[in-house]
């Protein structure tokens, strides 16, 4: 059936929910999800057909509901908007008893509702007013979204139904035939089980048909005899069984160990061979044992009782369920990228990103499988019990948890691909580049010098500009008071948007930028991407020399720093007088992108895998509207997010306000040395050490120098200044400022009024972010000498985890988007004669005394466990 006919079918059947006896010869009661459903759930023999078609899409359309929280913002969410309309007008009034909306507009008005019982699972009446805001939606909106509106929503929900249920079919189908398959495989081809022992068990089944029978006439023995056939089954086929579960323990061992990304080109294209290879073989070796095990699965729901594997025992057909509709979903997902993947590889084949576009686009239909599968696996795997698995499965489910949410999230990732390079019918998307000079560092990696606009459709740029900072605000717009420290330190009249990234935390900083954009230039954006020097290096390094107008010599990694910094100063006047600076911006990009679309010899897998290092090491961060594709950025923390994690966080912020680039040759390293001694009173001191190695005179004097003969010449009297930094130090919510040693600020020509600042920490409660504390002060470093400040924090004993006689200290030490490398010393004073059990990363202990010296060029996840004395 093609994908028009379902759709009619799909409409048909919702039109008729209320009366399913009409459906009861509508050809898909005998299709083979409906049948699977009865198969599965031996209730639905009692329903008629219809009734039994309307069960399997209702079950069906659980499966559609989204996995996040409704995004909220200047577009609804549509996707909530979808499953909530078709909620709010059949399946809510089929599954809770809620009204029949009279119209589409009634409808829309139960959408919130509606969503809220599904999400909970139960009726109106049971739901509590914050779960019923917690998945709010519509709120007081509803009189504002138009009907067109929520007919478009209708009309995609159902089409996402009708795919679903098409989806589901084939897999059904194929799933079958495999399963089919592999039994002729098994039965001719492996000898995993002597051909005897086969017979054995054979001969069991058939003589526990006949006591079955013999104990309908002797009631009174067919307990025992049950009893002892069940020891009898368990007698022959523990071992073998066992036997059939370590090839597929094997499997998802060796697969855990591929899932890493190796910085070689080589090694991914290895690994991905491998992943390939090792995906089928576990398919295989699943299908095998589950074919072992599956005439005694009902056993298993009796022997809960068993020493330690009782619980496997019992919930053993929910463990092949998830097992497989995760391996299953994993291979599909392997097998549809396989041609992305191949047409990439090293630049052998001559492709552009337009072409990895359209093979994306083809990679649908499987992926759409393979989100059925790992639903179907989910759905499973929310019904165990995890407590009660045996210990190495419990611990299987507890290590892999984040990794199966990752492929979860990755997964909606790959299927929202094509429309975030504008490839399906939402039309073209458009992107802010933030570009950041980290000489002159700002929050999220340094002073925003221009913006680059790129609009993509179809994976191919449609247009693009490079603008100046400056060039963005528009003077005839109103703008907010800028941050008070702007204001005070740099006598900002106006919060603007060069200094849009005054927080760290980036989510944040594009919503500022994106206002900005739309009150100077009166458009928006689906996204916004920060990306500082060190990433334009990262690129370089993976792309080659790339050749700039007007410039003699090819830009390459080694040089694009020194070129950047001598071109920035340089401007020039268009026809009509205006003055246009850093022009270097433009044509930097212009000839990065012609690179790109050359599709000639682009050595793809070298990209990416450099763009992973810079996401990783925070040097590019990513900020995208798509909800599903937020959700898996902040997992890999490739959103630049400042958030709460368990135990102890350490995030340290500097700030240039100086008017100067001197952060080019500002040398800073930390130490955090945590005071475990006395577990009921936990300390904590942070001491950040600066070194400023600018040379010139020793007075700070910010005012600009533009006599200088050479771009270079004034690009080095910036760099040459005395560093004016706003220090920020982002704790743990319950983390208590108990000392500090702050500075006196001179008075100096940069400091508005010309007056001497006091030493003072600011307790800067309005920038607390998602529960963590901040505090700040000001920081003057002059050419050629250093200076060290300290915070000592008094950190909250829950803080620690206990167990039995087990401490565990964790640390979380957020790397500042811009920096490089920071050197950091962690010292861990544990308490007199505690046992020190184990460290990660490995430091050095020495008596009671642990320690690690590293630097922060990624985020740093520290956990340290040791006995009470």
């Amino acid at each position: 059936m093609n994908q028009t006919d379902s759709i009619k079918e799909i409409k048909y059947i919702l039109e008729n929910f209320r009366t399913p006896e009409k459906l009861n010869d509508h050809p898909w009661v005998k299709s083979v999800v409906v049948q699977h459903e009865v198969e599965n759930d031996p209730s639905l023999t009692q329903k008629n057909p219809g009734q039994q078609l309307v069960f399997s899409l209702v079950k069906l359309f659980r499966q559609l509901m989204p996995k996040t929280m409704p995004k909220h913002g200047k577009r609804l969410d549509t996707n909530w908007g979808q499953f909530g309309i078709l909620a709010a007008q059949y399946f809510a009034p089929i599954v809770y008893g809620t009204v029949f909306p009279r119209s589409l507009r009634d409808a829309g008005g139960r959408i919130d509702v509606a969503i809220s019982i599904f999400v909970f699972n139960k009726p109106v009446d049971e739901l509590s007013e914050d779960e019923m805001e917690r998945y709010q939606l519509i709120g007081d909106e509803v009189e504002f979204i138009s009907v067109s509106t929520l007919s478009d929503w209708q009309n995609q929900g159902i089409i996402k139904l009708a795919e679903a249920f098409t989806n589901y079919e084939n897999y059904l189908i194929n799933n079958k035939a495999t399963i089919q398959d592999l039994k002729l495989m098994v039965t001719t081809e492996r000898s995993l089980k002597p051909q005897d022992n086969k017979k054995k068990i054979a001969n069991q089944l058939k003589k526990q048909r006949y006591f079955l029978k013999w104990g309908q006439k002797k009631k009174g023995w067919i307990i025992v005899i049950l009893v002892i056939l069940v020891f009898l089954l368990i007698g022959v086929k523990v071992g073998q069984i066992i036997a059939d579960t370590q090839p597929v323990l094997t499997d998802l061992r060796q697969l855990k160990s591929l899932v890493q990304i190796s910085t070689s080109d080589d090694s991914l294209i290895s690994r991905f061979t491998q992943a390939n290879e090792l995906i089928s073989k576990s398919r295989i070796d699943l299908a095998v044992l589950h074919l072992e095990v599956q005439p005694y699965l009902w056993l298993g729901r009796g022997l809960s009782w068993v020493p330690k594997y009782g619980g496997d025992l019992a919930q053993a057909d929910l463990l092949f369920d998830f097992a497989d509709g995760t391996i299953t979903s994993i291979d599909q997902v392997v097998q549809s990228i396989a041609p992305v993947f191949e047409s990439i590889q090293n630049g052998k084949t001559v492709i552009g990103l337009s072409e990895i576009t359209d093979q994306l686009v083809e990679t649908q239909p499987k992926l759409a499988e393979a989100r059925i599968s790992l639903d179907n696996a989910f759905v499973a795997y929310k019904r165990l019990d995890v407590q009660k698995l045996s210990p190495s499965l419990k611990d299987a489910f507890t290590q892999n948890d984040n990794l199966l949410q990752l492929f979860d999230e990755g997964l909606n990732v790959g299927i929202a691909l094509p429309r975030l390079l504008g490839a399906t019918d939402e039309g073209p998307k458009t992107y802010v580049v933030l570009l950041q000079n980290e000489d002159e560092l700002r929050a999220t990696g340094g002073f925003i010098t221009g913006a680059a606009t790129v609009v993509i459709q179809d994976g191919k740029i449609l247009s693009y500009k490079v603008e100046d900072s400056l060039e963005i605000d528009n003077p005839d717009q109103y703008y907010p008071p800028a941050p008070w420290q702007l204001e005070r330190y740099m006598d900002a009249s106006h919060w603007v948007f060069r200094d849009s990234n005054w927080s760290p935390d980036f989510p944040t900083a594009a919503k500022w930028a994106e206002m900005f954009i739309v009150t100077g230039q009166n458009y928006s954006a689906d996204g916004f991407i920060g990306i500082d020097q060190e990433a334009v290096k990262f690129i370089l390094a993976a792309l080659g020399p790339i050749n700039v107008d007007n410039v003699s010599y090819p830009i390459t990694s080694d040089n694009v720093i020194s070129y950047m910094r001598t071109a920035k100063t340089i401007s020039t006047i268009d026809n009509q007088g205006v003055v246009h600076r850093k022009i270097f911006m433009a044509v930097l990009t212009e000839a990065i992108l012609q690179k790109l679309e050359a599709s000639k010899g682009v050595p793809w897998l070298s990209l990416f895998t450099n763009l992973k290092r810079a996401l990783d090491e925070r040097q590019l961060l990513l900020q995208l509207d798509d909800s599903d594709t937020s959700l898996f950025l902040a997992k890999l923390n490739w959103d630049g997010g400042v958030r709460a994690h368990t135990g102890d966080y350490l995030l340290v912020v500097d700030s240039n306000i100086g008017f100067s680039k001197v952060n080019a040759v500002v040398n800073e390293n930390l130490k955090y040395e945590v005071d475990l001694s006395d577990l009921n009173t936990p300390k904590a001191i942070l001491t950040a050490a600066y070194k400023n190695n600018a040379t010139g005179q020793s007075e700070c004097n910010l005012k600009r120098d533009t006599n200088s003969s050479t771009s270079q010449d004034l690009y080095d009297i910036q760099i040459n200044r005395c560093l004016v930094d706003y220090l920020r130090v982002y704790k743990s919510a319950g983390v208590e400022l108990i000392g500090s040693t702050p500075h006196v600020v001179p008075a100096v020509e940069m400091i508005p009024g010309n007056e001497a600042i006091p030493a003072k920490v600011d307790d800067l409660n309005n920038e607390d972010l998602n529960g963590i504390r901040v505090y700040g002060t000001l920081l003057l470093v002059p050419r050629s000498e250093s200076l060290e400040t300290s915070f000592t924090f008094k950190l909250p004993t829950s803080m620690l985890e206990t167990t039995n006689n087990l401490v565990t200290y964790h640390l979380h030490i957020q790397k500042q988007s811009g920096t490089v490398a920071l050197p950091i010393t962690i010292k861990i004073d544990l308490p007199n004669d505690a046992e020190f059990v184990d460290a990660s990363p490995k430091g050095n202990l020495e008596g009671n005394k642990w320690m690690l010296s590293t630097d922060l060029r990624q985020d740093i996840e520290l956990s340290l466990t040791f006995k009470k004395p």
